[in-house]
């Protein structure tokens, strides 16, 4: 019986915990009138409640919206699905200057922080594109697929260096934080692996799966002593420029945690 309340209380508590859905009728009306105000002819309407947060989707002339606010009514993010028409010249002239030929058919509006940013998706050629642009026109962030073929030498050749087995299962360029560099999905003698390289065919990153067997034997007795009630669900190591660490997902029951360590067993972050 009393395993049988401790199961009751430990279901309420978990969704207690998560995103809820909740009634209008039950919203704050701060929060509501908040909403209302600068929202007063949206349809569609559902709330969740987010800890102390409120997320709303609602559409606007038919067009969906995302809106969070807190618990006094203040915007913390607002997103907005736009038509063509609707995207400032300034940002599809960047766009342009990056693709000879596109037809955008996903475009975004996002203010958060007091910035605003323009998310735009794409085919081109069957090959997916992804464009952050801020308001004035600048460039935050360009993700687009490659072809086998697209991919520089160099940036092979520094994976082949390390790893002649490496098979490539998915490729994609980026620039982000004013960085050019190349992301590279695939396997290693069975196990998954990530490549994050630069345009000059320096290694940013590398990320590859592990089994437990092959941890360091510091880490795994750390997470013997700290966190024995906890399996080891997935392992991980990173490496990024000359520092080397390990990122674990461990699993109690229903609940994941995700704790990196260095080589020596020192416990880097705890998620």
């Amino acid at each position: 019986m009393k395993q049988i309340v401790f199961l009751v209380i430990f279901l309420l508590l978990y969704n207690l915990g998560r995103t809820q859905n909740i009634e209008q009728s039950n919203v704050p009306a701060v929060v509501l009138n908040a909403f209302q105000l600068k929202f007063s002819n949206a349809s569609d309407i559902s709330w969740k409640k987010e800890g102390k947060n409120y997320r709303i989707e609602f559409k606007v002339h038919n067009k969906k919206n995302k809106l969070l606010l807190d618990y006094k009514g203040n915007m913390i993010k607002h997103i907005q699905n736009l038509y063509l028409s609707e995207i400032p010249k300034t940002v599809l002239k960047t766009v342009g200057a990056n693709v000879t030929y596109y037809d955008i058919n996903n475009a975004r509006k996002i203010q958060e922080k007091g910035e605003t940013t323009y998310e735009i998706y794409f085919k081109n050629n069957g090959k997916d594109y992804l464009f952050r642009i801020n308001e004035k026109g600048k460039l935050i962030k360009l993700r687009k697929e490659l072809n086998n073929n697209e991919i520089p030498e160099k940036v092979l050749n520094t994976i082949k260096y390390r790893h002649p087995s490496f098979e490539l299962y998915r490729a994609k360029y980026l620039e982000e934080n004013d960085i050019k560099f190349y992301m590279l999905r695939g396997r290693i003698n069975h196990y998954k692996c990530l490549w994050e390289i630069s345009n000059k065919g320096d290694v940013l990153r590398y990320e590859q799966d592990l089994k437990t067997s092959e941890l360091p034997a510091a880490i795994r007795q750390k997470v013997k002593e700290e966190y024995s009630n906890y399996q080891i669900d997935d392992a991980d190591r990173l490496e990024q420029g000359k520092h080397l660490s390990y990122k674990l997902k461990l699993k109690k029951s229903r609940k994941y945690i995700y704790v990196t360590f260095s080589p020596s067993g020192q416990k880097l972050s705890n998620e």
